[in-house]
């Protein structure tokens, strides 16, 4: 007479069936940090750009931060009024991050980056020089807020950081 219940190898199936669903989710869902990771090097290659944009077109171009958002503009030098570019990869003016993320701090003056011809970066639209090198950092959701905050906290002060180098405006 059989009595209801699973043998032990029924429950050892089960349980690798389980177990190898578990890991294909993990797999095809990145977790924040590789989502920040890749959003960071998003807007690395967009401020190399636009330091290459402005030697190239022999004007200022400028990155204006905004809370979720960035814009690459450039100086037309006939009007002196800056013009908005549009992404080569994207076609969009105004670059949205992706969703959760904001840009939480910069030490830029004005949240504004700036590259003079030469590719030499300054902060604002004064053109203020760099004393050291600047800082924007990226962060997943709200930081500060729910059971995941020291995880944000930690990925925003680490991972999301993007440096811009004094005199060069090199990038990492």
């Amino acid at each position: 007479m059989k009595i209801g219940g699973f043998t032990f190898l029924e429950l050892v199936v089960l349980l690798s069936i389980i177990g190898i669903l578990a890991l294909s989710i993990a797999i095809r869902s990145p977790g924040q940090e590789s989502r920040l990771l890749a959003q960071k090097e998003r807007v690395i290659q967009d401020i190399r750009y636009a330091q290459s944009l402005a030697m190239s077109r022999g004007t200022r171009c400028r990155i204006v931060f905004g809370s979720d958002q960035y814009q690459i503009e450039f100086r037309n030098p006939t009007t002196h009024t800056w013009v908005r570019v549009n992404n080569p990869t994207t076609g969009l003016a105004s670059q949205p991050l992706e969703p959760g993320m904001t840009f939480s701090h910069t030490t830029l003056r004005d949240r504004i980056l700036v590259f003079n011809s030469l590719g030499k970066p300054f902060q604002g639209d004064q053109m203020l020089d760099f004393i050291i090198n600047e800082t924007v950092t990226l962060s997943m959701g709200s930081i500060g807020t729910g059971s995941g905050c020291s995880r944000n906290r930690r990925a925003a002060s680490g991972l999301g950081v993007i440096t811009i180098a004094e005199n060069t405006g090199y990038v990492w």
